[in-house]
């Protein structure tokens, strides 16, 4: 036992005898620390949460709330021991706690004791951040007989419909539109980055938009989702067709 497990040992031993000693909690969070940031890219790499208890304690709750007064409690997850990692569907519950645009989420462990009282760790939070689009769009050639590559940050998405019109103004009567549908398994894999060639059926379509005119400008924008089903695009940007 180190020196400084016996001293906090020994400060909330004291508490039950003298009432000027500063008392030590009996549950002392470690990880994840106070305000760490997650977002949807966690849910393909689950944090684990851990804490150190100053006594015997027969089980554990983990509450998560998203009020610092824990008005409620809407998930409380339970564990045998001082650390756990939650699985994946009740961390994806737990990401939309604060709501689709993200936000704060309270969480604290309380102490199951064999006589069935109870003792409460500290309160910290975690940051839920919001949903962004893709960034880095970019087509790595505008050549009609040249293949173009498709790449940017996918940003924790997941599904991706990459829209191209022959007019910014995508919601106009009358103006001609080609969608391209991807999707990948885990957005943590290549850096992060998505990437994908063109087939010559694609970049023949995209090119139809403007009738295979050179100097022709294409618009394009990217719509996406991460794991969470949350929604977002990019704005609208353009390529030049050249020959």
């Amino acid at each position: 036992m180190d020196t400084t497990y016996r001293l906090k040992v020994h400060i909330y031993e004291q508490q039950q005898t003298d009432v000027n000693v500063t008392v030590t909690e009996p549950i002392t969070i470690l990880t994840p620390s106070d305000g760490t940031h997650f977002n949807a890219c966690s849910l393909y790499s689950l944090p684990a949460f851990s804490w150190n208890a100053w006594e015997t304690f027969k089980s554990y709750k983990i509450q998560f709330s998203p009020y610092e007064e824990f008005n409620s409690v809407p998930i409380e997850i339970k564990s045998p021991r001082t650390e756990t990692i939650i699985n994946a569907n009740k961390w994806k519950k737990l990401l939309m706690i604060p709501g689709t645009m993200g936000g704060t989420v309270y969480w604290r462990v309380v102490g199951m004791r064999s006589d069935k009282r109870t003792a409460t760790s500290g309160i910290h939070s975690i940051i839920i951040e919001p949903p962004i689009p893709v960034g880095d769009t970019n087509i790595s050639s505008t050549i009609k007989s040249s293949l173009p590559k498709l790449s940017w940050q996918n940003n924790c998405n997941t599904k991706f419909i990459v829209w191209f019109s022959n007019d910014s103004d995508f919601t106009k009567p009358g103006i001609k539109k080609k969608a391209l549908s991807f999707n990948i398994k885990n957005p943590n894999d290549n850096g992060r980055t998505f990437t994908k060639m063109l087939t010559l059926g694609q970049w023949t379509a995209i090119r139809q938009v403007v009738g295979n005119a050179s100097g022709s400008p294409i618009y394009w924008y990217v719509e996406s989702w991460n794991g969470l089903k949350r929604y977002t695009k990019t704005e609208v940007q353009s390529f030049t067709l050249t020959d």
